[in-house]
C-alpha cells in the first residue's frame, strides 16, 4: 500500500510539473525576440529615419521597429560612450513607442545603444544590435530669414568648427505643404562662412521661388567619421 501511495505522489508530482511548464509556454513565460534598431537613412533621403542629430537641440534620436508580441509591454533602453560597455539604462518606454530622444549627450562623443523588448512577466530579449552616433556642432547664423527680395536667393551659413565638416547638406521645404523644394549636398570650402546659390544645380522643384510663400530651411553637417554630424534649427523666409 505504502509503495502504491509513493507512486501514486511521484506521477501527480511529474503531471503537475509537467502542466506548469505547458502553461508558462503558452501564456508568455517565452523569451520575447529581439527588437530592431532602424540605422541612420542617407544624408540625402527625403524621408528621414533611424538613429540621427535632431535639429530642434543637441541630441541623438533613436527609433526601432516596434515589437508585434502580445506579451511585451515595454522596452528598456541603454547607453554607453564605449562599444565594448559598460552600458547603463536610460529610459523605460511603453509598447506604443518606436523612438526616443537622449537629450543627455555631449558633443564630440560618440555614443552606443542597444535595446531589449520586456514582457509583462518581466522577461526580457536578447539584446538588439548596437548603433552608435557622435554629434558635432551645429551651423548657425542661417541667411535669408525674414523677408527678402530674390526669388534665387543665396543661402549662406556658420560654421563654428570649418575643419570637421566635409560637406553640407542643404533642406528647403514649403511651409505650408510640407514638401521639400530643394536638397542639396554643397562641398565644404573650409571655411567659417559658407554659401551657395540657390537652385545652383538645378535639381530644385522651382526655378525661382515663388512669391508670398513661406518656406523654411536648414544646413546638416555631415561630420569626418562615419555616423557623425549635426542638424541645424529650421529658419523660415518669405520672398516679396
Amino acid at each position: 500500500m505504502l509503495k502504491w501511495l509513493l507512486s501514486f505522489f511521484l506521477l501527480f508530482g511529474l503531471i503537475f510539473t509537467i502542466f506548469n511548464c505547458t502553461k508558462r509556454a503558452t501564456t508568455g513565460g517565452i523569451r520575447p525576440s529581439p527588437v530592431v534598431l532602424i540605422p541612420g537613412t542617407a544624408d540625402t533621403c527625403f524621408a528621414e529615419k533611424g538613429l540621427d542629430a535632431v535639429p530642434e537641440r543637441d541630441a541623438i534620436r533613436i527609433e526601432w521597429i516596434p515589437s508585434s508580441e502580445d506579451a511585451v509591454t515595454g522596452y528598456e533602453l541603454y547607453r554607453s560612450s564605449e562599444k565594448e560597455g559598460p552600458y547603463s539604462l536610460i529610459a523605460r518606454l511603453v509598447i506604443t513607442d518606436s523612438f526616443f530622444v537622449d537629450i543627455g549627450v555631449s558633443l564630440y562623443q560618440r555614443y552606443y545603444y542597444y535595446i531589449e523588448a520586456v514582457t509583462d512577466e518581466g522577461l526580457k530579449s536578447d539584446p538588439s544590435d548596437t548603433l552608435d552616433y557622435k554629434l558635432i556642432k551645429k551651423a548657425t547664423g542661417l541667411d535669408p530669414v525674414g523677408k527678402v527680395s530674390n526669388p534665387r536667393p543665396i543661402f549662406s551659413w556658420e560654421n563654428p568648427d570649418p575643419y570637421a565638416a566635409p560637406c553640407y547638406i542643404i533642406r528647403l521645404v514649403e511651409v505650408a505643404s510640407e514638401e521639400y523644394i530643394w536638397l542639396y549636398v554643397v562641398p565644404s570650402n573650409y571655411s567659417e562662412r559658407e554659401s551657395v546659390l540657390f537652385n545652383i544645380d538645378g535639381s530644385a522643384v522651382l526655378d525661382s521661388l515663388a512669391k508670398e510663400v513661406d518656406y523654411q530651411w536648414r544646413v546638416d553637417i555631415r561630420g569626418p567619421e562615419e555616423h557623425c554630424g549635426s542638424e541645424s534649427n529650421w529658419v523660415a523666409f518669405r520672398v516679396q
